[in-house]
């Protein structure tokens, strides 16, 4: 829901700065850096969440090289 509301957000701003092409381009920068901000820091979502965290987990015991030369699944040569 709350990407939802980012996206309206950001259509509304472009709707209502139709002819404030100056704002529109002061306000791009910090958007665009509250976004990276947004989806940086987000905290367990997506459908494949528990798949990275048992990756973290599996190659978090390993060491840096063995991590690298270890046999992934579905890796292909």
């Amino acid at each position: 829901m709350i990407y939802v509301a980012v996206f309206n957000l950001m259509v509304v701003l472009r709707l209502a700065l139709a002819n404030a092409i100056r704002m529109r381009g002061q306000l791009y920068i910090p958007l665009l850096i509250a976004l990276f901000l947004f989806s940086a820091f987000r905290f367990e979502v997506g459908c494949d969440w528990t798949g990275y965290l048992n990756q973290y987990r599996v190659y978090g015991r390993l060491s840096f090289s063995e991590a690298v030369s270890a046999n992934r699944v579905g890796a292909r040569a």
